[in-house]
Protein backbone atom coordinates (compact mmCIF):
# COMPACT_ATOMS: atom_id res chain seq x y z
CA UNK A 1 0.00 0.00 0.00
CA UNK A 2 1.45 3.37 -1.01
CA UNK A 3 1.28 6.63 0.90
CA UNK A 4 -1.34 8.91 -0.71
CA UNK A 5 1.08 11.86 -0.67
CA UNK A 6 2.79 12.67 -3.95
CA UNK A 7 6.36 13.23 -5.09
CA UNK A 8 6.17 16.06 -7.60
CA UNK A 9 7.20 19.64 -8.31
CA UNK A 10 3.69 21.06 -8.24
CA UNK A 11 3.58 23.40 -5.25
CA UNK A 12 -0.20 23.80 -5.70
CA UNK A 13 -0.87 20.12 -5.09
CA UNK A 14 -2.73 19.49 -1.85
CA UNK A 15 -0.92 16.18 -1.39
CA UNK A 16 2.66 17.49 -1.68
CA UNK A 17 4.52 16.68 1.57
CA UNK A 18 7.33 18.21 3.54
CA UNK A 19 10.06 16.08 5.09
CA UNK A 20 8.74 13.60 7.67
CA UNK A 21 11.26 12.24 10.19
CA UNK A 22 10.58 9.25 12.45
CA UNK A 23 13.14 8.74 15.23
CA UNK A 24 11.32 6.86 17.99
CA UNK A 25 11.81 3.10 18.26
CA UNK A 26 8.03 2.77 18.47
CA UNK A 27 7.46 4.59 15.17
CA UNK A 28 6.24 2.12 12.54
CA UNK A 29 7.67 2.33 9.04
CA UNK A 30 5.11 4.20 6.92
CA UNK A 31 4.16 3.00 3.44
CA UNK A 32 6.15 4.44 0.52
CA UNK A 33 5.25 7.89 -0.76
CA UNK A 34 3.97 7.77 -4.33
CA UNK A 35 6.61 8.10 -7.07
CA UNK A 36 9.56 8.18 -4.66
CA UNK A 37 12.58 5.89 -4.58
CA UNK A 38 12.65 3.92 -1.34
CA UNK A 39 16.25 3.67 -0.11
CA UNK A 40 17.28 1.19 2.61
CA UNK A 41 20.56 1.76 4.48
CA UNK A 42 22.80 -0.50 6.56
CA UNK A 43 26.17 0.41 8.06
CA UNK A 44 28.60 -0.86 10.68
CA UNK A 45 27.08 -4.31 11.00
CA UNK A 46 30.47 -5.74 12.07
CA UNK A 47 29.46 -9.36 11.62
CA UNK A 48 26.17 -8.89 13.47
CA UNK A 49 24.09 -9.06 10.28
CA UNK A 50 22.29 -12.16 11.55
CA UNK A 51 20.83 -9.93 14.31
CA UNK A 52 19.11 -7.59 11.82
CA UNK A 53 15.34 -8.21 11.86
CA UNK A 54 14.03 -9.94 8.76
CA UNK A 55 12.53 -9.43 6.33
CA UNK A 56 14.45 -6.32 5.37
CA UNK A 57 12.30 -3.32 4.45
CA UNK A 58 11.31 -3.44 0.81
CA UNK A 59 12.77 -0.75 -1.41
CA UNK A 60 14.41 0.16 -4.69
CA UNK A 61 18.04 0.25 -3.52
CA UNK A 62 19.84 -1.37 -0.58
CA UNK A 63 23.02 0.32 0.67
CA UNK A 64 25.78 -0.77 3.01
CA UNK A 65 28.05 2.08 4.11
CA UNK A 66 31.03 0.12 5.34
CA UNK A 67 32.28 -2.14 8.12
CA UNK A 68 30.37 -5.23 7.07
CA UNK A 69 33.51 -7.01 8.26
CA UNK A 70 34.97 -6.84 11.76
CA UNK A 71 38.64 -6.30 12.64
CA UNK A 72 39.76 -7.20 9.13
CA UNK A 73 38.18 -10.66 9.13
CA UNK A 74 37.60 -11.72 5.51
CA UNK A 75 35.37 -14.61 6.64
CA UNK A 76 32.97 -12.12 8.24
CA UNK A 77 32.85 -10.16 4.99
CA UNK A 78 32.06 -13.30 3.02
CA UNK A 79 29.34 -14.22 5.50
CA UNK A 80 27.74 -10.80 5.09
CA UNK A 81 27.82 -10.99 1.29
CA UNK A 82 26.06 -14.37 1.41
CA UNK A 83 23.50 -12.91 3.83
CA UNK A 84 22.90 -9.91 1.56
CA UNK A 85 22.42 -12.10 -1.49
CA UNK A 86 19.96 -14.33 0.37
CA UNK A 87 17.91 -11.67 2.16
CA UNK A 88 17.92 -8.64 -0.13
CA UNK A 89 15.35 -8.54 -2.92
CA UNK A 90 16.01 -4.91 -3.79
CA UNK A 91 16.39 -3.97 -7.45
CA UNK A 92 19.93 -2.67 -6.87
CA UNK A 93 22.56 -2.88 -4.12
CA UNK A 94 25.32 -0.31 -3.55
CA UNK A 95 28.23 -0.58 -1.10
CA UNK A 96 31.31 1.32 0.03
CA UNK A 97 34.17 0.25 2.26
CA UNK A 98 34.83 1.01 5.92
CA UNK A 99 37.91 0.92 8.12
CA UNK A 100 37.27 -2.72 9.10
CA UNK A 101 36.81 -3.90 5.49
CA UNK A 102 40.52 -4.34 4.89
CA UNK A 103 43.68 -6.08 5.96
CA UNK A 104 44.37 -4.33 9.27
CA UNK A 105 48.07 -5.16 9.00
CA UNK A 106 48.28 -2.37 6.41
CA UNK A 107 46.67 0.47 8.36
CA UNK A 108 48.97 3.13 6.95
CA UNK A 109 48.76 2.08 3.30
CA UNK A 110 46.59 0.30 0.76
CA UNK A 111 45.08 -2.96 1.92
CA UNK A 112 46.92 -6.02 0.61
CA UNK A 113 43.58 -7.86 0.27
CA UNK A 114 40.66 -6.36 -1.64
CA UNK A 115 37.77 -7.20 0.67
CA UNK A 116 35.33 -5.33 -1.59
CA UNK A 117 35.98 -7.80 -4.41
CA UNK A 118 33.79 -10.21 -2.43
CA UNK A 119 30.76 -8.21 -3.60
CA UNK A 120 31.32 -9.10 -7.26
CA UNK A 121 28.02 -10.12 -8.83
CA UNK A 122 26.09 -9.15 -5.69
CA UNK A 123 26.46 -5.37 -5.27
CA UNK A 124 27.99 -2.33 -6.97
CA UNK A 125 31.09 -1.02 -5.18
CA UNK A 126 31.66 2.73 -5.44
CA UNK A 127 35.26 3.94 -5.15
CA UNK A 128 35.53 7.75 -5.40
CA UNK A 129 33.13 7.81 -8.33
CA UNK A 130 29.63 8.74 -9.43
CA UNK A 131 27.17 6.30 -10.95
CA UNK A 132 23.52 6.54 -11.91
CA UNK A 133 20.92 4.07 -10.67
CA UNK A 134 17.18 3.40 -10.96
CA UNK A 135 17.21 4.05 -14.66
CA UNK A 136 19.09 7.34 -14.30
CA UNK A 137 16.75 8.74 -11.64
CA UNK A 138 19.42 8.80 -8.95
CA UNK A 139 23.10 9.77 -9.09
CA UNK A 140 25.21 8.44 -6.20
CA UNK A 141 28.77 9.43 -5.30
CA UNK A 142 30.71 7.01 -3.10
CA UNK A 143 33.86 7.98 -1.18
CA UNK A 144 36.42 5.39 -0.08
CA UNK A 145 37.82 4.84 3.37
CA UNK A 146 41.29 5.70 2.10
CA UNK A 147 40.10 9.10 0.84
CA UNK A 148 38.55 9.86 4.22
CA UNK A 149 41.59 8.57 6.11
CA UNK A 150 44.04 10.62 4.04
CA UNK A 151 41.62 13.57 3.84
CA UNK A 152 42.34 13.67 0.14
CA UNK A 153 39.17 13.98 -1.91
CA UNK A 154 40.83 14.97 -5.19
CA UNK A 155 39.83 11.81 -7.05
CA UNK A 156 36.25 12.01 -5.83
CA UNK A 157 36.04 15.73 -6.61
CA UNK A 158 37.31 15.20 -10.15
CA UNK A 159 34.85 12.36 -10.69
CA UNK A 160 31.93 14.51 -9.57
CA UNK A 161 33.06 17.40 -11.77
CA UNK A 162 33.49 15.21 -14.85
CA UNK A 163 30.11 13.56 -14.31
CA UNK A 164 28.21 16.80 -13.62
CA UNK A 165 29.59 18.44 -16.75
CA UNK A 166 28.75 15.50 -18.97
CA UNK A 167 25.11 16.56 -19.48
CA UNK A 168 24.21 17.57 -23.02
CA UNK A 169 23.09 21.10 -23.72
CA UNK A 170 24.63 24.47 -22.98
CA UNK A 171 24.58 25.55 -19.37
CA UNK A 172 23.05 22.27 -18.19
CA UNK A 173 24.60 20.57 -15.19
CA UNK A 174 23.58 17.38 -13.46
CA UNK A 175 23.37 17.23 -9.67
CA UNK A 176 24.47 14.37 -7.47
CA UNK A 177 21.52 13.14 -5.40
CA UNK A 178 23.39 11.28 -2.69
CA UNK A 179 26.91 11.19 -1.27
CA UNK A 180 28.02 8.08 0.61
CA UNK A 181 30.96 7.92 3.00
CA UNK A 182 31.82 5.65 5.87
CA UNK A 183 33.31 8.46 7.93
CA UNK A 184 31.10 11.25 9.28
CA UNK A 185 31.36 14.93 8.37
CA UNK A 186 32.06 17.64 10.90
CA UNK A 187 28.85 19.37 11.98
CA UNK A 188 29.25 22.27 14.36
CA UNK A 189 26.75 22.00 17.20
CA UNK A 190 25.56 18.61 15.99
CA UNK A 191 26.59 16.71 19.13
CA UNK A 192 29.77 15.03 20.31
CA UNK A 193 29.85 12.34 17.61
CA UNK A 194 29.03 14.82 14.86
CA UNK A 195 31.64 17.31 16.05
CA UNK A 196 34.28 14.54 15.83
CA UNK A 197 33.74 14.31 12.08
CA UNK A 198 36.05 15.41 9.28
CA UNK A 199 36.11 19.08 8.32
CA UNK A 200 37.67 18.23 4.95
CA UNK A 201 34.89 15.73 4.28
CA UNK A 202 32.36 18.43 5.18
CA UNK A 203 34.06 20.78 2.72
CA UNK A 204 33.92 18.12 -0.02
CA UNK A 205 30.25 17.35 0.61
CA UNK A 206 29.28 21.01 0.65
CA UNK A 207 31.10 21.42 -2.67
CA UNK A 208 29.12 18.56 -4.21
CA UNK A 209 25.92 19.99 -2.69
CA UNK A 210 23.77 16.84 -2.69
CA UNK A 211 20.31 16.82 -1.11
CA UNK A 212 21.38 13.80 0.96
CA UNK A 213 24.60 12.61 2.63
CA UNK A 214 24.59 9.22 4.36
CA UNK A 215 27.40 7.66 6.43
CA UNK A 216 28.12 5.65 9.59
CA UNK A 217 31.22 4.86 11.69
CA UNK A 218 30.13 6.58 14.95
CA UNK A 219 27.79 3.90 16.24
CA UNK A 220 26.27 5.85 19.12
CA UNK A 221 25.43 8.96 17.09
CA UNK A 222 22.89 7.48 14.71
CA UNK A 223 20.42 10.16 13.70
CA UNK A 224 19.56 13.04 11.38
CA UNK A 225 21.07 16.52 11.05
CA UNK A 226 21.14 19.24 8.38
CA UNK A 227 23.84 21.54 7.02
CA UNK A 228 21.06 23.81 5.78
CA UNK A 229 17.49 23.60 4.49
CA UNK A 230 18.69 21.94 1.27
CA UNK A 231 20.95 19.16 2.60
CA UNK A 232 20.06 16.39 5.02
CA UNK A 233 22.68 14.16 6.67
CA UNK A 234 21.98 10.75 8.20
CA UNK A 235 24.20 8.59 10.39
CA UNK A 236 22.92 5.15 9.37
CA UNK A 237 24.89 2.99 11.84
CA UNK A 238 22.91 -0.22 12.33
CA UNK A 239 25.23 -1.92 14.81
CA UNK A 240 22.36 -2.34 17.26
CA UNK A 241 19.51 -0.97 15.19
CA UNK A 242 17.10 -1.58 12.35
CA UNK A 243 17.91 -0.31 8.85
CA UNK A 244 17.36 3.34 7.99
CA UNK A 245 14.71 3.93 5.31
CA UNK A 246 14.40 7.05 3.15
CA UNK A 247 11.75 7.97 0.58
CA UNK A 248 13.53 10.19 -1.94
CA UNK A 249 11.80 12.23 -4.63
CA UNK A 250 13.98 12.29 -7.78
CA UNK A 251 11.83 15.02 -9.37
CA UNK A 252 12.16 17.60 -6.60
CA UNK A 253 15.49 16.13 -5.40
CA UNK A 254 14.40 15.99 -1.78
CA UNK A 255 14.08 13.37 0.93
CA UNK A 256 10.40 13.28 1.88
CA UNK A 257 10.50 10.63 4.62
CA UNK A 258 13.28 9.38 6.92
CA UNK A 259 12.67 6.43 9.24
CA UNK A 260 15.69 6.27 11.55
CA UNK A 261 14.76 4.86 14.98
CA UNK A 262 17.45 5.70 17.53
CA UNK A 263 18.18 3.91 20.84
Amino acid sequence: MANNANCNNDSTSSTTVDLQIFLRKSDPLPPPINDTLRLVFLSDTHGRHDKIPLPLPEGDILFHLGDASDRGNISVMRSFVRWMKKNSFHKERIVIDGNHDRDLKSLDGPSTVDFMAEYEGVATVLRNEVMEFSGGKMAVAGVTRDACQSRNFTEATNSVRTWSESAKGEGEKKRVDLVLSHAPPYVEGGGRGWERGSKRLSHFVKGVDPPLHCFGHIHYERGVRAFDSEMVMINCATTWNRPVVVDYCPQSKKALMIHCPVP
